[in-house]
């Protein structure tokens, strides 16, 4: 049950933290730190455009700094 969870989930994370990621951005250096379905995500920049990707249960409330994954965002194709 949980495996399924995480392989419907793991798409919209994997598309949120590449859409921060893009290097055009300028949200591309920053850390960024999301919920989405009890998982917390993390994304850190890292040297020549690479990316520290983090997911985990979520274990607290989310802070009003942290960004909340918004469903509707990721009904485009990229």
């Amino acid at each position: 049950e949980e495996a399924r969870w995480l392989e419907q989930a793991f798409p919209l994370i994997l598309q949120q933290m590449v859409t921060m990621a893009d290097p055009g951005s300028p949200e591309a250096q920053t850390p960024h730190v999301f919920h989405h379905n009890g998982l917390t995500c993390e994304s850190e920049p890292g040297p020549q455009g690479a990316a520290c990707l983090m997911i985990y249960p979520t274990t607290s409330e989310p802070t009003p700094s942290e960004e909340p994954v918004n469903d509707e965002d990721h009904n485009h194709s990229t």
